[in-house]
C-alpha cells in the first residue's frame, strides 16, 4: 500500500481526470450523459464541485448505460480505468451502478463488509424508465425499493447501522448479496425497452423525473472545462433538492463518503 491521499484537491483533481475521459467516451460513441446529484448542484451553484463534496455522479438513460458498460473496458484501459460494477468477477460491486475507478489508486469503503479494493472513482447512475400509469408506477416502484434495500442492507457492516437498520444487516446478511443484486437488477430496468415519459433513480419516489427535463442537454462550465447538464436543470434539482441555491448549515458542509484512498505504490 502506497502514499494514503489525505487532502480533497487531490481527489477532485483525479475524479476531474477521470470525468474529462469519460467525457470524451460518450463522445465518441454516441452515448449519452448528463452531469447528476450533488455535482449538478455544484455545476449550477459553484461552476464546479460543490466546495465540500468528494464525488462526481452522472446519469446515462438505461440502453445507452449498457452499452456504456460493454464499450468502456476496452476504452478505458487504454487510459489507466476499469470498470466495477455487479457484472465484473474482478472488481465485483453490488450496486444499481458502475463505477469508472482508476488503476493507480486503491480505495475501501469502509461501510461495507467487501473486501476488495477500486480505484478512485466516477459514478455511473442508470435512468430507468417509469411506467405512465401512477398505480402501476407505485407498485413497482415500491417493490424495486424494497429490494433495493434487503441488497443494501446483506452488504453494510451491521455496526454502521443502529436500531432496525442493524437488525435487518444483520439478518439479509446470512444470504447472497448477488442474489439480491441481480433481482434488484432484473425489476428496476423492467421497463427499459418501453416508451414512457418518466425516468426514475434507484428507485426513490423522490427521483422520478419528466423525460421532457432531459430532451436537451447544454454544455456548462465545470471547474476548467465543460460537462452536459439537462437544459432543464432547475426542475430537477428542485425536485431533488428543493431551495437548491440556499447553502447547508456549515456543520453539514462535509464529504459524505466513508473511505480510505491510497496511491498505488
Amino acid at each position: 500500500m502506497g502514499r494514503e491521499i489525505t487532502d480533497l484537491e487531490t481527489l477532485k483533481t483525479i475524479e476531474l481526470d477521470m470525468m474529462k475521459l469519460i467525457h470524451q467516451f460518450c463522445e465518441e460513441k454516441g452515448i449519452t450523459y448528463y452531469i447528476a446529484y450533488g455535482t449538478l448542484l455544484g455545476t449550477v451553484r459553484h461552476d464546479g464541485f460543490i466546495p465540500w463534496d468528494d464525488d462526481i455522479d452522472i446519469h446515462v438513460p438505461r440502453l445507452d448505460y449498457i452499452r456504456f458498460e460493454k464499450e468502456f473496458p476496452e476504452w478505458g484501459a487504454r487510459y489507466g480505468l476499469y470498470l466495477a460494477g455487479p457484472h465484473s468477477d474482478e472488481y465485483y460491486l453490488p450496486r444499481d451502478m458502475m463505477k469508472v475507478c482508476d488503476s493507480r489508486t486503491e480505495l475501501i469503503e469502509t461501510d461495507y463488509k467487501r473486501s476488495n479494493r477500486i480505484g478512485v472513482f466516477v459514478d455511473i447512475w442508470p435512468l430507468d424508465n417509469v411506467p405512465d400509469s401512477n398505480l402501476l408506477a407505485k407498485i413497482w416502484v415500491n417493490w424495486t425499493w424494497m429490494k433495493r434495500q434487503m441488497m443494501l442492507a446483506s452488504d453494510v457492516k451491521p455496526t454502521v447501522e443502529t436500531g432496525v437498520k442493524a437488525l435487518a444487516a444483520r439478518f439479509f446478511g446470512l444470504f447472497s448479496t448477488k442474489k439480491f443484486m441481480d433481482s434488484y437488477e432484473k425489476s428496476s430496468s423492467y421497463f427499459k425497452d418501453k416508451k414512457t415519459g418518466r425516468y426514475i433513480t434507484y428507485q426513490a419516489t423522490k427521483m422520478i423525473f419528466e423525460k421532457k427535463w432531459f430532451e436537451t442537454r447544454d454544455l456548462h462550465v465545470f471547474e476548467d472545462t465543460e460537462f452536459y447538464i439537462p437544459h432543464q436543470y432547475h426542475e430537477i434539482l428542485t425536485v431533488r433538492y428543493g431551495d437548491y441555491m440556499k447553502l447547508p448549515p456549515e456543520e453539514k458542509r462535509i464529504p459524505h463518503h466513508v473511505q480510505n484512498v491510497w496511491w498505488k505504490e
